[in-house]
């Protein structure tokens, strides 16, 4: 329903027990020029794919950069203190005020590893996803 409000949400990983956490809103990191909302992570095989909503919270056209993993400035940090670099594709500028959502691609990623923070480096904004992944 349209006014249904989310309060609990049900995880299973595969190969262990189920657990729930309660639902506090969308998490989101708010900084300037950009803000970030994480909407979720899939992992693949040494591979995790955050899915957030990048917006340009500044008053200057923002070059969020694609191609090899280090020029985006996105960064997957775990329990370990090990920090991933993310790759964006394509590049994309956004306007001040505009919003756009994307899949950003972290490799190489260890098999115990637990991701606990998305960093955005050259803004020094950290979102913390530590109950959400």
């Amino acid at each position: 329903p349209k006014d249904a409000e989310i309060k609990r949400i049900r995880i299973t990983p595969p190969g262990s027990d189920p657990f729930a956490i309660e639902w506090q809103g969308i998490p989101e990191a708010v900084g300037t020029p950009l803000s970030m909302k994480f909407y979720g992570l899939d992992s693949n095989d040494y591979s995790w794919l955050a899915k957030v909503k990048l917006t340009n919270t500044g008053t200057n056209l923002l070059k969020i950069k694609g191609g090899s993993s280090e020029d985006s400035g996105f960064y997957l940090g775990d329990q370990f203190g090990f920090y991933y670099a993310g790759l964006v594709s394509p590049t994309t500028d956004l306007l001040p005020g505009e919003s756009m959502r994307v899949t950003i691609d972290f490799r190489g990623i260890s098999r115990i590893s637990r991701p606990i923070e998305l960093i955005y480096a050259p803004s020094n904004l950290t979102l913390d996803i530590s109950a959400w992944a």
